[in-house]
């Protein structure tokens, strides 16, 4: 048996014939008016068993499209700019392809294997030479450069292929390669032929000479029911030349589907009333194919439903929903009638499944979207360049082999082309004549993504530097919809030309309190969409040991840190030298402590320790009055504003007295009971409402806050506030019960 199945084998492998080599095409012959439509494809020949067949695929996303989805589609310059991009020199996709609507005039005809060799010479059989001539109008060579296109603008009748006669026609739910080889020598436009279309159909396409069958209450190929459109798809199925009936009763036909050229296997189950297209193609495209509508002419929300009982429940039992009701107009209309978003859905046994590929091994992924982000100042744009240099040069990247040089977009908002990024580039030993370089910010709208793409186009890099991210946004940076929009679109251009996009985000003040994931700035959807987070950053007690870590991998398993060494360097174009220096222990959690502490100025600590000492000193044990503290404040060098952060940090307490026969009231500071410690600052506690009862207001003599406040009364009576809710109420009193004798007296 294992021989026959390996005879077998190699006879199928002998039967497989080379890869056509398609007619490359010539964007700029291709008719205006088509260009103009967003209704293009790219195309690529894939074997289907032994045979090549031409699938048609998403310009964008780099997934399969579909002749019926238009959100598969897109434009002419989208479509040409995929098919040249060329990574390494091996183009993804072999041509570009236009979309037939049911919403545009044009129809195309195929004549496949038109051409007899006589003589050495290519002559056009003389039944395809007369309907070129009869239509008139734009006509080119297909890819294989053995048979004809044609397009004109008419609408079908009916439509589909006749083997017999080697020719195609539709004008919906179909693709056509396009190659701008016009068979003419001066290129004819495309022309309005409605008459000589009907009469191709007559003459190719003739009707059955059976009357029409009456199903359900209709004639014509009109179906009321789903039943009754599947009975008739069944009835055509089994009528065809090809169909034969299988020993378990089922019916295998070599189907018009899915390609166009009756290659692919068609299975349909008489039982079931079921057909189904062994190459995926989805039932409307079966039922076209067959000349019969892709739905009944009644849509399925207009089915009748039980009827309704009072409990909202259908009175078979089963829930039931009702129709929304228009208030203003009194009308009631189904839900199922509103026109909704169109719906990508793809049968996952249509994916393939596609290994990750790495331009730096388990850090940066190609075709998706990395986040290199960190504090201000710690040499993020220079181990970009130390990237930049690996890659223009194939020298590899650290822990990875050298390959083949690379180019490299670089988008630079912050740091001047001339000034800092080329010194840079040049330090780090990278080929300036592989990097393109925008040295000016722009918004990332629809304007800026197409100059994006054109720009990946131009220049195909395998890595794209966006420095940083927030200096391109669009709308607001904070909201998550803003945000999965813009990298939504970013990561489309990093599938549909193969490179790596690395934004470059800076850390918020707070550091995510230490927690890697809350680090970057604004919204947790840019972390998101990411699909793998570098944090660069140095050790907190040891300035130059800086690492790179990862704190996010979707793709793969996280890498550890790996250190690098910013040196000065004289005689360095940019003053300083990157080196990479291995392995490093330093972690993201220990980088974000650091950030922490290194973005305090120490020179105004200083001044707030120094302002601290000096409040325990003129306090003492005693209140004061905050005018007198500030005056003499004043006088020893201290700023209002250092004076208050000292405040803070000693936890000094404030509470207003007088007033309350009309006289002036006033503020008074006292240090609480730990204020001599280096650190008085007490943690918030919660009072109960007796320790809190002195903090409100004499609701029968609200005069005790009284009328002439202090110039900072609305600052004092909020810290006032909030320096009580950090002690007990006893401990306070205590502690201004001299003010309240002297004023008892």
């Amino acid at each position: 048996m294992d021989s026959t199945l390996n005879a077998q084998n190699l006879a199928n492998q002998k039967a497989i014939s080379p890869k056509p080599i398609p007619i490359e095409p010539q964007p700029e012959r291709i008719p205006a008016e088509l260009r103009k439509l967003r209704q293009w494809v790219v195309w690529k020949y894939e074997l289907n068993g032994a045979k090549w067949t031409k699938l048609p695929y998403n310009a964008e996303t780099g997934h399969r499209a579909s002749t019926t989805n238009p959100q598969t589609w897109t434009s002419f310059g989208n479509a040409a700019r995929a098919y040249q991009h060329a990574p390494g020199g091996v183009r993804r996709y072999d041509g570009v392809g236009f979309v037939f609507t049911a919403d545009d005039p044009y129809c195309g005809v195929d004549f496949d294997h038109c051409f007899d060799d006589v003589e050495g010479e290519k002559v056009l059989q003389p039944d395809a030479a007369r309907w070129v001539e009869t239509l008139a109008t734009y006509t080119e060579f297909s890819v294989s450069g053995g048979g004809l296109h044609s397009i004109a603008r008419a609408a079908l009748s009916r439509g589909g292929n006749n083997h017999a006669g080697g020719v195609e026609i539709y004008d919906r739910g179909r693709y056509f390669t396009f190659t701008g080889d016009s068979y003419h020598d001066d290129p004819l436009p495309i022309a309005d032929r409605q008459e000589v279309a009907d009469a191709f159909i007559a003459d190719y396409f003739p009707p059955k000479n059976s009357k029409p069958e009456r199903l359900n209450g209709h004639t014509g190929g009109q179906f009321a029911t789903w039943d009754a459109l599947r009975a008739e798809l069944g009835r055509r199925i089994t009528g065809h030349e090809t169909a034969r009936r299988n020993g378990g009763g089922k019916i295998d036909c070599r189907g018009v589907c899915h390609d166009g050229e009756g290659n692919s296997g068609l299975f349909y189950d008489p039982a079931t009333n079921q057909a189904r297209c062994n190459r995926g193609c989805d039932q409307a495209t079966i039922f076209r194919a067959f000349g019969l509508p892709d739905k009944p002419d009644l849509p399925i929300a207009k089915a009748a439903k039980a009827p309704i009982a009072s409990n909202g429940h259908a009175e078979n039992g089963h829930a039931s929903i009702r129709p929304s009701a228009t208030e203003d107009s009194g009308n009631t209309q189904s839900k199922t009638d509103v026109d909704g978003p169109i719906l990508n859905v793809v049968r996952m046994a249509d994916v393939q499944a596609q290994k990750v590929s790495w331009l730096w091994q388990n850090r940066i992924a190609l075709r998706a979207i990395a986040i290199l982000e960190g504090i201000e100042g710690e040499g993020k744009s220079t181990l970009l360049a130390a990237l930049t240099a690996g890659i223009t040069c194939g020298r590899g990247l650290p822990e990875t082999e050298p390959g083949e040089p690379g180019n490299v977009v670089w988008l630079s908002a912050e740091d001047d082309l001339s000034q800092v990024l080329k010194p840079r580039l040049e330090s780090a030993g990278a080929d300036c004549e592989r990097v393109f370089a925008v040295g000016e910010p722009f918004t990332l709208d629809e304007k800026g993504l197409l100059g994006l793409r054109e720009a990946i186009a131009n220049h195909a890099p395998t890595l794209v530097v966006i420095d940083p991210i927030f200096a391109y946004t669009r709308g607001d940076a904070n909201k998550g919809n803003d945000a999965r929009a813009l990298t939504g679109e970013l990561k489309k251009i990093a599938d549909q030309f193969e490179c790596a996009i690395v934004i470059v985000r800076h850390v918020g003040k707070s550091k995510g309190l230490g927690d890697p994931r809350a680090a970057g700035l604004y919204s947790i959807e840019w972390r998101a969409a990411a699909r793998s987070v570098l944090l660069a950053g140095a050790d907190p007690d040891n300035p130059q040991k800086r690492a790179l870590t990862q704190t996010k991998n979707n793709l793969g398993p996280k890498s550890g840190s790996l250190g690098y060494l910013i040196q000065s360097d004289p005689d360095s174009p940019s003053g300083a030298r990157f080196f990479w220096t291995g392995e490093s222990d330093l972690t993201a959690e220990r980088i974000l402590e650091a950030a922490g502490e290194a973005e305090e100025n120490s020179q105004e600590n200083n001044a707030r320790d120094d302002a601290a000492d000096f409040l325990r000193v003129v306090l003492g044990d005693a209140p004061r009055l905050a005018t007198d503290v500030e005056a003499e404040a004043k006088e020893a060098k201290i700023s209002i504003a250092t004076l208050r952060r000292a405040k803070d940090k000693l936890n000094v307490r404030s509470r207003k007295f007088g007033g309350k026969f009309g006289g002036d009231s006033k503020w008074y500071w006292a240090l609480p009971e730990d204020a001599h410690t280096e650190d008085a600052h007490t943690p918030l506690k919660m009072l109960t409402s007796s320790e809190g009862e002195h903090l409100q207001a004499n609701q029968t003599d609200k005069s005790s806050y009284g009328n002439d406040l202090a110039e900072d009364a609305h600052l004092e009576i909020n810290e006032h506030l909030q320096g009580e809710a950090r002690c007990s109420g006893e401990h306070l009193q205590a502690g201004f019960d001299p003010i309240l004798e002297a004023l008892d007296r």
